[in-house]
């Protein structure tokens, strides 16, 4: 499995890349190096931005999720573990963070959640990277009574209702 996804990588010693300013000078003109330098340069900035707000917000493990954090916003990386559909409206997802887990609940919210994005995180392959913004809540029960027989309860776990589900 770790060859396979190694191949998904191209390797710099793999690639000639001898050529690269010949054809730079030689086969592009003036106006498509312009273009492909600007393009290099937002994509590059764009990047930036998104990495300084990666780093600069506070991410809480998933290990460490409680009752303290219980009404607030977290964030939380993890790989998805299981998807679950339950109508076009809500999915669950269970997020794995090296031995613990967590489960989600991504409902359609207006103007947060679209019924596409309950639809796409259905569709998400296992063990997919996911970076969700959520709010904590320590029985999913209490904010929404008539989903009691949906709730996983198998354990006093936190259960979450994603605001907002990046990739």
């Amino acid at each position: 499995m770790y060859k396979k996804a190694e191949a998904s990588f191209w390797i710099t010693k793999e690639v000639n890349l001898s050529q690269d300013l010949h054809h730079w000078d030689q086969s592009l003109k003036s106006n498509e190096r312009h273009f492909v330098t600007h393009v290099l340069t937002f994509v590059t900035v764009a990047d930036g931005i998104v990495i300084k707000n990666l780093t600069s917000r506070i991410w809480t493990e998933v290990s460490l999720l409680d009752s303290k954090l219980a009404d607030g916003m977290v964030l939380i990386c993890g790989v998805a573990w299981t998807m679950r559909a339950a109508g076009k409206k809500m999915a669950f997802l269970v997020v794995r963070q090296f031995t613990a887990t967590v489960q989600c609940v991504l409902m359609v919210i207006k103007e947060l959640v679209s019924t596409q994005m309950v639809k796409y995180a259905t569709s998400l392959s296992r063990e997919s990277i996911v970076h969700i913004e959520c709010q904590a809540i320590e029985r999913l029960e209490t904010l929404y009574p008539t989903l009691k027989e949906l709730a996983l309860a198998s354990s006093p776990s936190f259960h979450h209702r994603l605001s907002l589900l990046e990739f």
